[in-house]
């Protein structure tokens, strides 16, 4: 049961509908409709809608009541007024700067239908014939015409063979409003329309006696059943003309026995819903992800980098596992990411490990995983959880050499096995590992097994230090300028000549990740225009 009217103000024209029980009209912002007028009092009047169905207008404020072109009543400042509203009634606002006028569209005067109740008893016996085949169907899928056709069957069993159901899903736990309604399928169930819109006012008393007491409701020739999990998020709403009594208690003793059903109903495709929004989640993040690692963002103007990029896109298409060795901040990691995100596990996981942070002991875990012992449940270790994706191992010349030969062992039966279990697992995850020393150096050295070191030998690169690829100093300054200036809202847009000439001589000890951090640094120190020596702090 809704309410329509038309506001006039001068030129232009809005429509409102609503449908409640009190609609407010005035110049303050809390108001349902507010007329931006200083001669418009704050809460200037009202609609309101009675239980019988009339339409009252009440207000204090300066107000003039037409019919039919004929001013009927009038009010001044200090008297409130209360008129019953018809279809095309105009409410004037007198002493308003603009001439505003509401016109009344709709005024519904049939009230709405009172709801009874009925209680929810328990189901007959007898319907175990039809709940069988639905237990077996629901078992392989959860569909909402599954249980409105067993809904159906079994108003049929007890020769209720008319009406139609439809099955009705609140966005959310408790909510029981018009607008909060979504509809878990269109096609399945038929539904054109929110099948709860002529319910008007009542949906609160169905609401609030339903939080006490699990029953269904009658209101004029629906019967609205709950049948979530005891909280209000599912319904069946059964329509049929001329409901008797018998009718409504086969409705209830059917809804009864469809509670179960309708509860794993629900809770599937809520789940469903979560995983939805969290598969797009990841996907929004994953894209935002990769933008940080793409060829074309990457700096690469000297010919030691070009060779790298070269071989990196001939590997990415690989599932062999990659060795990148170098000195430690020369971008290691940012190429293995690149190496991921180029690949075709670009939307799997990438589990990144850097071997050096962990203990002996705990570094065999967190590779491999540990079983159930009694004492501890059990744990995968990060080539179960990366899947199909990639792990990247940092520093793993510090691995005890126990360990590297389980790692060995991986790598060559792509499997693993849990500390305290005989039995391997199944891994798919591609292994990125780094060193940050001459590879050469930490096989003679012991460090690096030799059987680990064969196995990526011939996927090994050797990523240049800063100072062997000087071409690429100025482009990485000028990009990291560009990126520090826009985060720190710095008016900042280059170097000075002899900055420049200086950054060229520096020997480059921290390789990129010492040229990023001066660039920060400068940023945040300059004044001007232009990143002077002073700033670089370069001797």
């Amino acid at each position: 049961m809704s309410m329509k009217f038309r506001v006039v103000c001068d030129d232009s024209v809005h429509e409102f509908e609503f449908d409640r029980e009190r609609v407010t009209v005035g110049r303050g912002p809390s108001n349902d409709v507010v007329l931006e007028d200083s001669l418009v009092s704050r809460r200037h009047g009202a609609f309101e809608r009675q239980t019988d169905g009339r339409l009252i207008w009440s207000c204090t404020g300066p107000t003039s009541f037409h019919r039919a072109g004929t001013v009927v009543d009038h009010t001044s400042d200090d008297e409130p007024r209360r008129w019953e509203l018809a279809d095309g009634d105009v409410v004037q606002i007198a002493g308003a700067e603009a001439a505003i006028a509401i016109e009344v569209l709709t005024a519904e005067t049939t009230p709405a239908p009172r709801p009874y109740f009925v209680d929810l008893g328990p189901a007959p016996a007898d319907l175990g014939a039809i709940l069988l085949p639905l237990a077996e169907r629901m078992a392989r899928e959860v569909r909402p015409d599954a249980i409105l056709e067993a809904f159906t069957a079994m108003l049929q069993h007890a020769g209720l063979s008319r009406g139609v159901s439809t099955l009705v899903v609140l966005s959310g736990p408790d909510e029981f409003h018009n607008d909060a309604w979504a509809f878990a399928d269109d096609e399945a169930c038929g539904l054109t329309a929110d099948p709860t819109s002529v319910l008007g006012v009542t949906t609160s008393e169905i609401s609030e006696r339903w939080r006490s007491n699990h029953c269904l409701a009658v209101v004029g020739d629906q019967v609205l059943i709950p049948v979530g999990d005891g909280s209000l998020d599912a319904l069946i709403v059964y329509r049929a003309a001329g409901l008797g009594p018998d009718a409504v208690r086969t409705a209830a003793a059917a809804a009864t026995a469809l509670r179960p059903f309708a509860s794993l109903f629900v809770a599937r495709l809520r789940a469903e819903r979560a995983h939805g929004a969290l598969v797009e989640e990841n996907r929004y993040f994953r894209g935002r992800q990769r933008q940080h690692y793409l060829y074309k963002e990457l700096v690469c103007e000297s010919r030691a980098m070009k060779a790298v990029h070269d071989r990196l896109k001939q590997m990415r298409n690989e599932d062999r596992p990659v060795l990148f060795a170098g000195e430690a901040g020369t971008g290691k990691e940012l190429l293995a990411r690149l190496l991921h995100h180029e690949s075709p596990r670009t939307d799997q996981m990438i589990m990144r490990m850097n071997c050096a942070e962990f203990a002996d002991e705990t570094a065999n875990f967190e590779l491999f995983g540990v079983s159930a012992d009694g004492h501890a449940a059990p744990r995968k270790g990060v080539f179960e959880l990366a899947r199909q994706g990639t792990v990247l191992l940092e520093e793993i010349d510090v691995l005890p050499p126990m360990v590297q030969a389980k790692l060995c062992r991986t790598l060559k039966e792509n499997e693993v096995r849990r500390i305290g279990e005989s039995v391997g697992r199944p891994v798919g995850a591609r292994v990125i590992a780094s060193v940050h020393r001459d590879v050469g150096e930490c096989v003679a050295e012991g460090r690096l097994r030799r059987d680990l070191y064969l196995l990526l030998r011939d996927q090994t690169i050797v990523v240049p230090s800063l100072r062997d690829r000087r071409e690429d100093i100025l482009p990485l300054a000028r990009k990291f300028l560009g990126v520090y200036a826009s985060r720190y809202g710095r008016r900042v847009d280059g170097f000075s000549a002899e900055a420049e000439s200086r950054m060229l001589d520096h020997f480059w000890p921290g390789n990129v990740r010492e040229l990023q951090a001066r660039i920060e640094a400068s940023v945040l120190g300059t004044n001007g225009p232009r990143v002077g020596v002073a700033q670089l702090g370069l001797s």
